[in-house]
């Protein structure tokens, strides 16, 4: 995968999932007439639910559909995104629009042959009689907690075994055989035991902690991402080579990717000589709790400090330690890349401006400021463009999230992160190990997944 050589990022972890040995047949649609339907971006998602209607049969992760002479097998890769909705508008966040629409293009490239961006692609089309093809669905994860998220992905291991229940246009709702998601480690923790015990891929574009690279633990976790642990070991040496710190403070959030991120900084850093002195901040935390926590960290006066912190615990420490004078000239705090939107975030907060001044931020790139001239990132972004900008293209993205407001002015012309490229690369590697499997073995087991991955 190109994108992941030219950032110097060649971590795909485990693959797997299982399927059915029997998948069901179901009828041809008489308004889909042969020919090139299937290049058809909704093509698949229409051909389900007409023949669902008609052949009415138990659900299984394995669908078989005709169109004229042609087979296609439809398997169902589920993606667990937060959507960032407004409360009030039902209007998807930028963020959560560009994720969604980004995962989408990657199952329809698959499904079309499209291999501009991952020529890859093409050896889902090269052989004929294997004819594998890919249904998706949107689960939103924004502000759920571990239990929350586990609890929707029970409701759709849940369809197993049960009669189908068609939906209308292109709502597709079938057994998953695997899933992308999610973006914060501490979602993904719960997803993937429970998916690990389901036979059931965890991939994840986002998730960094370490403890995800325990396979004993883990045994059906994926990630396009590399560990917290190469993280660590840059900003640390940053530090001390090039600001000869011998004294650390990590402030970190105390969920699964910030406990993770201090530990191995604590591991790193004591490599290097470096003493860590280690504050947690509550993952839901008040004004109060954070409070509570930049006394601690003023306590130690140390001036060089990490702050491991999502979108939420952000927006709450960092306008208090500005006000507790723990910010300026006297103090230098270095962040992890562990919240979408830096740039748009500061824009209409500025009270976290005058925070973060002064301050960097350790992150895998800056998207266009690296990639751009690239043939993975030029590909992406012109056929983001194209494939979204037009009234069909339009059409079938808001048709997948019937009830949700979609405003493609939010994210016009904006350049894609680094995680939605992974997220991108996320999908289309889950698919490719399928076709990979699946060609050699119709009734592949999880075993054969996983050798497939491992040569994607």
């Amino acid at each position: 995968m190109e994108i992941l050589q030219q950032t110097a990022l060649s971590l795909f972890l485990i693959l797997s999932t299982i399927f059915n040995k029997y998948g069901d047949k179901i009828g041809t649609d008489a308004n889909l007439s042969p020919s090139n339907n299937d290049q058809r971006i909704d093509f698949f998602d229409r051909k389900f639910n007409s023949g669902c209607k008609i052949s009415n049969k138990t659900v299984s992760n394995k669908t078989i559909v005709t169109d004229g002479n042609a087979n296609y097998t439809l398997t169902h890769l589920p993606m667990f995104l937060d959507f960032e909705l407004n409360s009030t508008s039902s209007e998807l966040g930028r963020n959560g629009l560009q994720s969604i629409a980004t995962a989408l293009m990657a199952i329809v490239d698959v499904n079309i042959g499209f291999d501009k961006i991952i020529p890859e692609i093409s050896k889902c089309h090269s052989d004929k009689n294997t004819n594998l093809r890919f249904t998706t669905e949107f689960v939103d994860t924004t502000l759920n907690r571990p239990f929350e998220a586990a609890l929707k992905l029970f409701k759709l291991l849940n369809r197993r075994g049960k009669s189908a229940e068609c939906t209308e246009g292109n709502v597709v709702e079938t057994v998953p055989s695997g899933i992308i998601g999610a973006p914060r480690s501490s979602l993904t923790d719960s997803l993937a035991i429970l998916g690990g015990a389901s036979d059931l891929v965890t991939i994840s574009h986002a998730s960094s902690s370490a403890e995800f690279s325990h396979e004993n633990e883990y045994p059906l976790f994926g990630r396009t991402i590399p560990s917290v642990e190469v993280d660590a070991t840059m900003v640390v040496s940053f530090f001390k080579e090039e600001l000869n710190a011998t004294h650390l403070g990590v402030l970190y959030v105390n969920d699964p990717y910030g406990i993770s991120y201090a530990n191995s900084i604590r591991k790193a850093a004591g490599n290097g000589g470096i003493t860590v002195k280690q504050i947690a901040l509550l993952e839901n935390a008040s004004r109060e709790d954070a409070t509570s926590s930049l006394m601690k960290l003023e306590q130690t006066r140390i001036r060089y400090i990490i702050g491991i912190f999502n979108q939420q615990t952000l927006n709450i420490a960092m306008p208090l330690a500005n006000e507790m004078n723990l910010t300026g000239d006297d103090y230098f705090w270095m962040f992890t890349d562990s919240f979408f939107g830096i740039r748009s975030t500061l824009q209409d907060n500025p009270d976290l401006q005058r925070a973060l001044n002064g301050s960097g931020v350790l992150t895998t790139s800056t998207g266009r400021d690296l990639l751009e001239g690239t043939r993975f990132y030029d590909a992406y972004t012109s056929r983001f463009s194209s494939l979204w900008y037009n009234e069909e293209g339009s059409n079938y993205l808001q048709s997948k999230l019937p009830g949700i407001n979609l405003t493609l002015d939010l994210i016009n012309e904006r350049e894609p992160s680094i995680f939605h490229l992974f997220l991108y690369e996320a999908v289309v590697a889950l698919c490719l190990a399928s076709c990979d499997a699946f060609s050699a073995n119709p009734t592949f087991t999880a075993n054969e997944l996983y050798e497939s991955f491992r040569k994607t």
